[in-house]
């Protein structure tokens, strides 16, 4: 309603804005319900934190009386859009900073951040070395507190340490890693990025420091700050394949799959390099070729980088890539969206398409692991037709129940994808386990040399049973 003057008294309303922590007083307006409309204008702008609305109403003598009449906190900013499993909960997990910086660590963040990272445009490697966005998501509200709270949360649920504990390590390693990178935005003699490449970019930060978790951190500094005035993740892939022809160690090489690795945690930007797909399942095809290093051409539309991204691929290991494209197959595997739109016969040929392109000839398993395999059986149990895996059970409990059951179960299944898929699920199982826990079981490799597995997978089962990582 809105309110009349009266003599001797003055009415108009303040409206404020609530930006890293402070309150500031934007504008000032004569009509309630303007004010308020604007105080709702200034909470969809980044930075805003809330607004409120005060009456002020001024009386003979000078003295103001304040009345707040309207009061609103800007929405929770960028939940996680997706979810992290239970296994990438505990391979996320991080006891020293070089864990933090590690790649299932960043994995973690590209996955609980996505919507933080694709706003901004960034990695997670620069969020983890460019202090000014690491403010930024200091300033979006509980986005942080809330992502590693998910994670100290997975940690406690599987090893039952009280989760103030959990939470209280992950903090501390989080306050560290932002004081780091505090300190580099005004520390001088920090080497850049020049003619030479990662090549030399790496041994002037060895020169500089003599920890290697605080040299790698220098060095990932200076290539943070160097991708900060790209606009988007598509320019950040395009100069750091770029790089290629100054990085020929393996650190270098190294520091180019995780970059890249972390630029293709974006769904959005898988989804523009891809292009136009005929279904799900063609996606999914080409993202493994890709991952595994055998697409032969580019996608139609692909952008300009993508040749670089599939040489890169089809002439070296790039573990981190490999794993976030395979990572993104299981993802849509577990998803509701199907694989073709057609009849039957249609969807029946594409997921054998699928399924025969996550087969791991060379260790008589499905890539990707049991979440490969547990996408696959709800596919195939969604069909209902013979000759599939849905009928598949992967067995649940702890890691060496799991094991010990699949041995058992084994003999049951017949077929080249059954066995391969009881396979992956106890690979899967055993390296869940502890190395000594693990050899403890060297009793049941009898059982699996006689199994009816793929010889490969046999000899990849027995390594483990030994030891092997």
């Amino acid at each position: 309603m809105l309110q009349k003057a009266v003599p001797n008294r003055q009415i108009h309303y303040e409206v404020a804005a609530l930006r890293e922590g402070r309150w500031l007083i934007e504008c000032l307006r004569e009509a309630e319900a303007e004010a308020i409309d604007v105080a709702r204008m200034f909470l969809k702008l980044d930075g805003i934190e809330a607004v409120r609305v005060t009456r002020a109403r001024s009386s003979p003598g000078d003295i103001v009386f304040e009345t707040p009449v309207f009061e609103q906190s800007r929405p929770p900013q960028g939940k996680p859009i997706l979810r992290v499993s239970a296994t990438d909960d505990q391979d996320a997990w991080c006891d020293t900073l070089e864990d933090l910086y590690g790649g299932r660590s960043r994995r973690a963040i590209s996955q609980l951040l996505r919507s933080f990272l694709d706003q901004m445009g960034i990695t997670a490697t620069e969020l983890l070395h460019n202090y000014r966005y690491g403010k930024k998501l200091d300033s979006m509200g509980s986005l942080r507190v809330a992502a590693a709270y998910k994670i100290a949360q997975a940690r406690a649920d599987q090893t039952g340490l009280a989760l103030p504990m959990c939470s209280g390590v992950l903090e501390e390693l989080i306050a560290a890693a932002s004081g780091k990178a505090r300190d580099a935005m005004s520390m001088r003699g920090i080497p850049r990025l020049g003619e030479g490449g990662l090549d030399q970019l790496i041994p002037a930060c060895q020169r500089l420091v003599t920890d290697p978790v605080d040299q790698m951190f220098y060095v990932r500094h200076t290539l943070s700050r160097t991708l900060e005035p790209m606009a988007s993740l598509g320019e950040r892939a395009q100069a750091v394949l770029e790089w290629r022809a100054g990085a020929t160690t393996p650190a270098a090489q190294a520091l180019i799959d995780e970059i890249i690795s972390d630029c293709l945690g974006s769904g959005t930007l898988v989804q523009d390099m891809l292009g136009r797909q005929p279904d799900l399942g063609s996606a999914l095809v080409t993202l493994t070729d890709l991952a595994r290093g055998q697409l032969a051409t580019d996608p139609v539309a692909a952008p300009p980088w993508f040749a670089g991204l599939r040489q890169l691929l089809a002439d070296q290991p790039c573990p981190e890539i490999r794993a976030v494209l395979i990572a993104r197959v299981r993802r849509e595997l577990a998803g509701d969206q199907p694989l073709n739109r057609g009849n039957e016969s249609d969807m029946l040929r594409v997921l054998n398409q699928v399924t025969d392109k996550l087969k791991h000839e060379a260790e008589g398993i499905f890539i990707g692991g049991g979440g490969i395999v547990e996408g696959l059986v709800k596919r195939w149990a969604k069909l209902d037709v013979p000759g599939g895996i849905g009928d598949i059970k992967p067995p649940k409990g702890k890691p060496e129940e799991r094991y010990k059951a699949l041995i058992e179960y084994e003999p049951t299944v017949y077929g080249d994808a059954r066995k391969r898929a009881v396979a992956t699920l106890m690979v899967d199982a055993l390296r869940d386990l502890p190395v000594t826990t693990r050899t403890g079981l060297a009793d049941t490799a009898g059982a699996i040399q006689a199994s009816g597995l793929l010889p490969p997978a046999r000899l990849l089962i027995a390594r483990l049973l030994a030891g092997a990582s």
